[in-house]
């Protein structure tokens, strides 16, 4: 009797904590494991990359600034563009890999993405004059993990001038994180 009166309150507290949907909806949660930090993060469509820095096409060394991150499974990596290759007909090569530390800091444009930007139907965004007038320009890239799936591709004047304001937020993240990564790089 005693053990009765014990038990039944954990079974009607346990089945009050469960919320009774009789519509099921399952959500896209993505764990991703950096090191010693742990990043819980629904992110719905699911990303296999994310490329992101930015580019001056007027310039001596080192004209581009550009840095990956690989989202497959439960881990990532992250990778740098060290060769200028944006300018070349052959495509980005990321060939450099980024230590752990620098990860955690590229991982906040990863876990920052706009909606709106994940969401668009055009492969190919402009936003302003990109690289125009010797002003450098933002490059941000990423490919949904769907059958099918092209890259998605948003080019941005640097000083972000005319830019809707949630481009212009995240245009400030870019810029913000590639200045930290700079360091380590």
């Amino acid at each position: 009797m005693i053990l009765q009166l014990l038990i039944l309150p954990l079974l009607m507290f346990g089945s009050s904590c469960v919320p009774k949907n009789d519509h099921t909806t399952e959500q896209t949660l993505t764990r991703i494991s950096v090191d010693s930090i742990v990043v819980n993060k629904e992110i719905e469509p699911r990303i296999m990359y994310v490329i992101y820095g930015y580019y001056c096409g007027e310039c001596d060394n080192e004209c581009t600034k550009l840095y990956k991150h690989y989202l497959t499974g439960n881990s990532t990596t992250f990778w740098t563009d060290k060769s200028d290759s944006y300018f070349s007909d052959k495509g980005l090569r990321f060939e450099t890999k980024m230590n752990r530390e620098s990860e955690k800091i590229g991982f906040d444009v990863v876990s920052n993405i706009p909606k709106s930007m994940l969401k668009t139907d055009s492969t190919n965004n402009v936003y302003g004059c990109p690289d125009c007038a010797d002003g450098c320009g933002l490059y941000f890239e990423f490919k949904l993990e769907e059958l099918n799936s092209q890259p998605i591709v948003y080019r941005m004047e640097y000083d972000l001038i005319n830019s809707p304001s949630d481009v212009k937020e995240f245009g400030e993240l870019i810029k913000s994180t590639v200045e930290k990564l700079e360091k380590h790089r």
